[in-house]
């Protein structure tokens, strides 16, 4: 999983003031395992974890920088926290038959898991 996102870097060039530039800043997350399992069978390899914190504040200008200005401003944090889980299902090819089968029967497991939460989000 990779994330790209817009980082501004300030450079002070003396008396000449300083310059901002933007820069694109990736955050990278990856694993490597080696597993051994029989043909079929499910593997559940370790999730990625990310915890994201925002913190934002608005409020009327010039009023809400006052020690009164609590009534002009609002504060908002929240703490996201996001796992990603990889789960394999190595399954050895036999021939085209076998191959065709396979497709069709993870097919309806798919569906069997999507179709439900679709239709449940249109009440």
């Amino acid at each position: 999983m990779s994330q790209v996102t817009t980082d501004t870097k300030q450079i002070d060039l003396g008396a000449a003031g300083q310059l901002r530039l933007p820069l694109a800043k990736s955050d990278v997350n990856e694993t490597d395992t080696i597993v051994r399992v029989s043909d079929g069978n499910v593997v559940a390899l370790g999730g990625l974890m990310k915890l994201e914190l925002s913190d934002s504040r608005g409020g009327l200008p010039g009023v809400g920088d006052n020690p009164v200005g609590n009534f002009f401003r609002n504060t908002d944090k929240q703490l996201v926290k996001k796992e990603m889980v990889v789960l394999l299902k190595p399954t050895i090819i036999q021939g085209d038959r076998s191959w065709d089968e396979d497709l069709n029967e993870t097919r309806a497991r798919y569906e069997s898991m999507v179709l439900p939460s679709a239709q449940g989000s249109t009440r």
